[in-house]
């Protein structure tokens, strides 16, 4: 039985001393709060909620937080018609920033320039949705109640089905290394994230494009989620106050939408083509609670940052930051919170906290990933983003170093988590990234 455990052992220090450094090299994003990340990030950084009151008093929830102006015709080129034609508004939120993202990474010459060349059989794509184009099965449904199946457009399977709004990428830019869309409610875009950074760790894969989408803010939405008291409803005169996590007055979490793609790179292959490295993502973890449909159990978070730690081989003490899942609902903060306590003990109250979610609003199966792009940007650009909308910290949280306004700060970690339903929770530990060539840090860049 020793012996057993003993070659366990060695077998894991083995593939610890054999796992390749992920580096993210490209960013980008579609939120309300802007068509970039770089507008989005902006926005953050200012303080800047652009909720609305967007349905009629039948519902009990009413506030959201759509992309407002969002017009496909402005984002797609007459070669994209195509992609436009057979997309969900999730998958067309995907694709504009996965697009996006490669552009920051260097990587959408490949097949013209030479000194870039990357090998698509070892580059994937993992990105996720929590509903993808569920509004296409109403569309599709009323097309078969009013004139019959035959009347289904043909374009509308491809719109439907969830794993479109990472296939879309794959098809358009050639990559054929591995792929999928991971559903894990509002933990997906972390999780996917995680999980293509484990890929490239094992060294199976180069790089991997992940992230998350969603673009759903239906009356089934809103009337579902407000059924189960998870919105707001005191807010509809003052829409962009109405997520405030960690506040005496918060009711529940205001709908979102957009989407947040990164570009993870194993490091060597990026220093070879002369990336612009944003970060290191080193650690990594993904679990399930299995607690309940609604109600997290904090044991689970704990355990996931816990292991993130030990995989990117740091320190409780090490972590200067934390991007909270923060949804603006007294069950997630208390048991976030919960968790971080017991994960980092009293470290806990000397790390610096911020709730992004209280102006990009939840943006559900995508929250996640925008939680990776916040905390790269961290690191990065040297800012924290403010926790808004606090006008009266609940007790419980008085302890914890909650930041109200944008904070200059040289964060050498930060760790971003999510959680879902269903006992979902993904965490992510974000290095600062020092070139071992030069043996400094890359200048920073607007992403």
């Amino acid at each position: 039985m020793s012996g057993e455990r003993f070659s366990d052992q060695s077998v894991e220090i083995k593939e610890r001393e054999s796992r390749q450094k992920v580096v993210v090299t490209g960013m980008d994003a579609i939120t309300p709060l802007g068509f970039s990340w770089r507008e989005t990030w902006g926005n953050l950084v200012k303080g800047v909620n652009t909720a609305i009151t967007l349905f009629d008093d039948r519902f009990r929830g009413r506030v959201a937080s759509p992309i407002v102006y969002f017009n496909p015709d402005n984002f797609f080129s007459r070669s994209e018609t195509k992609i436009k034609q057979r997309t969900s508004r999730a998958a067309q939120f995907s694709y504009i920033a996965a697009r996006g993202a490669l552009s920051d990474a260097g990587l959408l010459c490949t097949n013209s320039d030479p000194e870039v060349k990357i090998d698509p059989d070892q580059w994937g794509v993992y990105v996720g949705t929590g509903t993808g184009g569920v509004e296409e099965y109403r569309r599709a449904a009323e097309s078969v109640k009013s004139e019959g199946p035959r009347r289904i457009p043909a374009e509308a399977v491809f719109k439907i089905l969830p794993e479109r709004v990472g296939t879309v990428i794959n098809l358009a830019f050639g990559f054929r290394g591995r792929s999928g869309t991971t559903i894990t409610a509002c933990a997906t875009g972390l999780t996917n994230i995680a999980q293509s950074a484990e890929y490239v760790a094992k060294g199976e894969m180069d790089g991997m494009i992940s992230g998350a989408t969603e673009g759903t803010i239906s009356d089934v939405i809103m009337g579902g989620f407000a059924n189960i008291r998870a919105l707001p409803k005191n807010f509809t005169k003052r829409p962009q106050a109405a997520s405030r996590p960690f506040d005496e007055e918060s009711e529940g979490f205001v709908p979102s939408e957009g989407a947040g793609i990164v570009v993870l790179e194993n490091e060597k292959i990026a220093l070879s083509r002369g990336a612009d490295i944003k970060a290191e993502l080193a650690g990594f973890a993904w679990n399930n609670d299995a607690n309940h449909e609604t109600v997290p159990d904090h044991n689970g978070l704990a355990k996931a940052i816990l292991r993130a730690l030990e995989v990117a081989r740091l320190k409780v003490t090490d972590v200067d930051v934390y991007v909270a899942h923060g949804t603006s609902t007294e069950i997630n903060e208390l048991s976030e919170m919960k968790a971080l306590v017991q994960a980092l003990g009293k470290h806990a109250y000397q790390v610096a906290i911020t709730a992004p979610k209280s102006m990009l609003n939840h943006q559900l199966g995508a929250a996640g990933a925008l939680t990776s792009l916040v905390a790269t940007s961290i690191l990065r650009q040297n800012v924290i983003p403010p926790t808004i909308n606090i006008d009266k910290l609940k007790e419980e949280f008085k302890r914890f170093d909650i930041v109200q306004k944008a904070r200059d700060v040289k964060a050498n970690v930060v760790v971003a988590a999510a959680a879902g339903f269903g006992g979902h929770n993904a965490v992510a530990v974000f290095k600062r990234y020092f070139n071992p060539q030069l043996r400094l840090p890359f200048s920073a860049s607007p992403t």
